[in-house]
This record gives C-alpha cells, sequence and structure tokens, in this order.
C-alpha cells in the first residue's frame, strides 16, 4: 500500500471507536460483527483461491500425462468443475487473545462454520479470562451455542495441540493482539505466533499483526508475520512505518460501519497536531 496511505494513531483509532458508540449510537457488536465478517470473507478468498491453485496443478499434470485429475473437458464438466470449486475446501485456525480482537476472532469462526469451513478456534489463556457480558464474552458465547470446540491454551500440552493444529490448516487467522498494545510479548502469547510464523499456512492478521506496535511499527519481542492483514476503518501508523510494511503483508482496509465524517474530523484532528 502506498506511502501516502492514510493513517491514524492508536489513540485516535481508540477515540473513532468511542465516538462512533457513545456518539452515533452504533453498538460495538455490530462493529466487531462487521470486522470478524470481513475477515472471515479474507480467509474463504485465500481458501478458494488455494484450492483453484490446487485444480489447474492437477489438471496440468494430468494434461501432460501425470496422475493429476482429468481438466473439464465440455460445458457441463466445465460447469460442475465451477461450482466445486466454489466450495471452500481445507481448514483455518482461528487463535484469539484476550480483548475486542479476540471478540473479532470468534465472530471469525462463526461466519466460517456457517459457510461450511472447516474450522478449529484457540484462545490463549483460560475461559474464565473472557468477560462474560463483554462484546468479545457474547461472541465467544454464540460460537459456543454451535457447539463448537473452544481450545483453551493453558499449559503446554495445550500449545502443542496449537502446533499440530496450525502445522495442518490451510489458513491461520491471527487475533490474538489488537492495536492497544503496549508491552513485549511473553509466555503462550510468545510461543503462539512463534508457531504461527513457522507454519506453512497463509497468516491473516485481524486489524494488525499481534506483537507489532500500532504506532511506532517496531516490534514489541514477537509479531505475527502476516501474508494479509485485513485492517478496520483506517490503516494505523504502525502498519506504514518501521517493521509494519515487513509484517503485515498485503494490507486490506475494510469498512465496518465507523461513519466516514467522524474519520475525516479524526485524520483533521491528528494533521493539526502535526502542524502545531
Amino acid at each position: 500500500m502506498a506511502p501516502s496511505t492514510p493513517s491514524v494513531s492508536r489513540e485516535a483509532m481508540q477515540e473513532l471507536d468511542r465516538r462512533t458508540i457513545a456518539e452515533w449510537g452504533i453498538p460495538g457488536r455490530l462493529l466487531m460483527e462487521a470486522a470478524g465478517r470481513a475477515v472471515a470473507q479474507e480467509a474463504l478468498r485465500v481458501l478458494r483461491a488455494a484450492k483453484v491453485g490446487r485444480a489447474v496443478t492437477n489438471a496440468m499434470d494430468s494434461d501432460s500425462g501425470g496422475n493429476g485429475s482429468k481438466a473439464p473437458s465440455n460445458i457441463k464438466e466445465i460447469e460442475s468443475w465451477k461450482r466445486d470449486l466454489a466450495r471452500a475446501g481445507g481448514t483455518v485456525c482461528v487463535i484469539c487473545g484476550p480483548g475486542n480482537n479476540g471478540g473479532d476472532g470468534f465472530v471469525v469462526s462463526r461466519a466460517l462454520l456457517n459457510q461450511g469451513v472447516a474450522v478449529r478456534t484457540f484462545f490463549i489463556g483460560a475461559q474464565a479470562d473472557i468477560r462474560a457480558g463483554s462484546d468479545a464474552g457474547v461472541n465467544h458465547a454464540l460460537l459456543k451455542r454451535y457447539g463448537h470446540d473452544v481450545r483453551y491454551v493453558m499449559a503446554e500440552s495445550d500449545a502443542a495441540e496449537l502446533r499440530q493444529a496450525l502445522d495442518s490448516c490451510e489458513v491461520a487467522v491471527d487475533a490474538i493482539f489488537g492495536t492497544g498494545l503496549t508491552r513485549e510479548v511473553v509466555d503462550f502469547f510468545r510461543q503462539a505466533i512463534e508457531t504461527m510464523n513457522t507454519t506453512k499456512a497463509i497468516r491473516v492478521s485481524v486489524d494488525i499483526p499481534s506483537g507489532l506496535d500500532a504506532n511506532a511499527g517496531n516490534v514489541l519481542g514477537v509479531a505475527v508475520k502476516a501474508d494479509i492483514t485485513v485492517t478496520f476503518a483506517i490503516a494505523k501508523h504502525g502498519l506504514l512505518k518501521g517493521a509494519g510494511p515487513e509484517y503485515c503483508g498485503r494490507l486490506s482496509v475494510v469498512d465496518i460501519g465507523i461513519p466516514r465524517p467522524l474519520i475525516e474530523e479524526i485524520l483533521r484532528q491528528e494533521a493539526g497536531s502535526k502542524a502545531s
């Protein structure tokens, strides 16, 4: 993404969220729903692209005398091939942390389950760490109502299970930390990020790669090296400077319902602060 891309600080983004809810009457749960669904759509796109790639490779292998599946040779077969490719195959691992970023991750899992995608969901910490009644807590409860088995990473055996899941999935969604992170990443959070960085899965980060400072773009001990970052409403400073461009991969800015007039007002305020 071009260096001229508009961006805001961590503090400005927090103000955007607060004012959207308090002044415009748009509930936080609605913003979280839109954010999670946007990430789920990106994960679906990645899964389908990977499936198309495998199908084309197999067809080419077949045409050249290899062991691949037969390429479609008539209209009926082509239409059947297209319908099959439209169904996403493969598994998505969603790794959630505390706070709203993890709540976005719970929405991602639910949205993908609604599309018939195989999903594995991990939360770094104990279930008791998810505050009941919060936006994240509500979305965790909704996900559990599906009968979905959320796994809680609290011990080395749990971390080993997460490693195995990441080794066998096609897409890994990073919903561990958001823009509010200012401290160094430690313990199982660090292990989870290090494991994600070694997997062959395509890594999709929610709003910002976990472990990346949203203002300066420096790495807070360790950070997810994303292939794609789906950021909400507007880019954050740290995605565009420091180590940000290296760690965020392809940057996609998506609308989640934060009013455009409010974004423009915040941008003017930030520009005025720099000028003074």
